[in-house]
């Protein structure tokens, strides 16, 4: 019996002491907050009043997009930076996708800060408290798109065109591959109130120059053909000869995403470097498949690892395309 007791008494006091090591070994453990990423009814209803009642049109919460916090700096290089974890959360921007009731999805950044904080004058325009959009621009954008399609005409059929970055939109092939979470931190008041539906292009042009805003530019189209080993010589020599980089309007097509029936595109980057892909879901996924395995250089004076010569490359045979 009193081996038994004993026995009973030993394992007793391991139990306490194993209870006594998990409380203290986890005393000082912190749980990690998850912020939940979902848009709230009020959030929405605060949205939509806000919008609804600037653009008197009707709209559509998508989600919430994005979550970071701005921390001020007194310094003469930079009066911000970015706290992706939000360990100071002064001044936090929500970003949400919204779509008007014809489909143009667009951002809005909401900025809260908290009470008592007294923002830096070099930064009152973009980060005080309230709501901020580019609704306009991307509207405007998408008007002025289809009038830049005019040097692509001699592919065929243009079904599709879209800028996708520039002239205040906010870089879509970055966002696509989860590079830009602080997306629209320099969304500011003044650039928004400058633009108008009914504004001409050649206006909004003015408008968007007189800002500041980025005139390089990522434009894409979809033509509706296939592209080949027998003629795919033709569309880069043709990219070259027709000076597509120059889209009009003195806009520069510094990322030029053409998409082809087959899953195919060519991607035609800073006047001067093309790339022969092929997609898997999409045109702006961040590793697609190289149809060619090189760089096709469209300054045959220039020598590059980064690929071949245009002159080249037309010397090539078919066989030497993966397609």
């Amino acid at each position: 019996m009193k081996r038994v007791s004993f026995i009973m008494m030993f394992a007793g006091l391991l139990m306490c002491l194993s209870g006594l090591y998990m409380i203290l070994g986890t005393s000082d453990v912190v749980e990690e907050e998850i912020f939940d990423f979902s848009v709230t009814e009020k959030e929405k209803s605060d949205l939509l009043s806000y919008l609804s009642n600037k653009y008197r049109y009707e709209f559509e919460v998508i989600d919430r997009v994005s979550r970071y916090c701005i921390v001020q700096k007194e310094d003469q290089h930079m009066n911000y930076s970015v706290d992706k974890n939000c360990n100071n959360n002064d001044i936090i921007d929500d970003i949400f996708k919204v779509k008007d009731k014809d489909g143009i999805t667009f951002y809005v950044k909401k900025v809260s800060v908290k009470e008592g904080i007294d923002l830096l004058d070099s930064i009152k325009n973009i980060q005080s408290k309230g709501f901020y959009d580019n609704y306009l621009m991307v509207y405007l954008t998408k008007k002025l798109s289809s009038s830049l399609t005019t040097k692509f005409e001699y592919l065929g059929k243009i079904s599709n065109e879209e800028i996708f970055y520039g002239l205040g939109i906010e870089n879509d092939l970055e966002l696509a591959n989860s590079k830009n979470l602080d997306i629209y931190k320099e969304l500011n008041k003044d650039v928004q109130n400058i633009f108008t539906k009914d504004m001409s292009n050649d206006t909004f042009i003015a408008n968007a120059l007189e800002h500041g805003l980025s005139f390089s530019i990522g434009f894409y189209i979809k033509v509706d053909m296939d592209i080949t080993a027998k003629n795919i010589k033709t569309i880069v020599s043709d990219l070259k000869e027709k000076d597509v980089y120059n889209l009009g309007y003195d806009l520069k097509g510094n990322d030029i995403i053409i998409e082809f029936n087959n899953k195919r595109f060519i991607k035609y980057k800073d006047g001067y470097l093309v790339t022969i892909n092929e997609y898997d879901k999409d045109v702006f996924e961040s590793n697609p498949k190289m149809l060619y395995k090189n760089a096709i250089l469209l300054n045959n004076d220039s020598f590059s690892e980064e690929g071949i010569t245009l002159n080249n490359f037309m010397n090539l045979r078919e066989a030497g395309f993966n397609f």
